[in-house]
């Protein structure tokens, strides 16, 4: 078993500082993440298998110190991956909230409505309770606007265009869901709806 299987948010700090101990002299580094890792920011004691990086290059130096880093600390090899960079919408929404900043790396973490079109394309069922904890924060919960975000962010992408009716599926098949949530629990904090995470 390795290391990254139970990777919280404090152990995913450890792991950039090594990184960032090991980088050579050097440019400054910035990454973008999402996934799992933007995940912990919104829902206390999140954890994740691997930290996605939405940078579509991995600067050498940067892959470099990542490998020292999986070696020293028993984690497989893609513990620090861009597999996800080939979804990543044109990332115009801002803020994006910096998880960590070292000497020469610097890691943000990508916009929550982002991360919310992210959640609604990739479609499985673990994403369920990812994309309605989003809606719940980014408050885009009707069918039309989170169908437009994702008109927005993925319709100029030439190569996910067969994704996208996949995408607009699972957008009502997440109103449903918001709707059915809201129907049973409609105030599940007691503090006027506001979302408990």
């Amino acid at each position: 078993m390795t290391e990254q299987q139970g990777l919280n948010l404090d152990r995913v700090l450890e792991l950039l500082e090594a990184v960032d101990e090991h980088l050579r002299d050097g440019p400054p580094i910035t990454l973008l993440v999402g996934g799992g890792v933007a995940m912990m920011t919104v829902v206390p004691g999140r954890v994740s298998v691997d930290v996605d990086v939405l940078d579509r290059t991995i600067h050498d130096d940067l892959a470099a110190a990542v490998a020292v880093v999986a070696e020293q600390q028993r984690l497989t090899a893609d513990w620090l991956n861009n597999d996800a960079a080939r979804f990543v919408p044109a990332l115009k929404r801002t803020p994006r909230s910096v998880l960590f900043e070292g000497t020469r790396l610097a890691v943000e973490i990508v916009s929550l409505d982002v991360l919310l079109a992210m959640k609604l394309l990739a479609g499985r069922e673990r994403d369920m309770e990812d994309t309605i904890v989003l809606m719940e924060r980014t408050g885009i919960t009707t069918e039309e606007t989170l169908a437009a975000l994702v008109e927005e962010s993925f319709g100029d992408m030439p190569h996910l265009a067969p994704d996208l009716d996949w995408a607009l599926g699972n957008v009502r098949n997440a109103c449903e869901e918001y709707s059915l949530r809201q129907l049973m629990n409609p105030d599940p904090t007691g503090r006027g709806g506001e979302s408990p995470v």
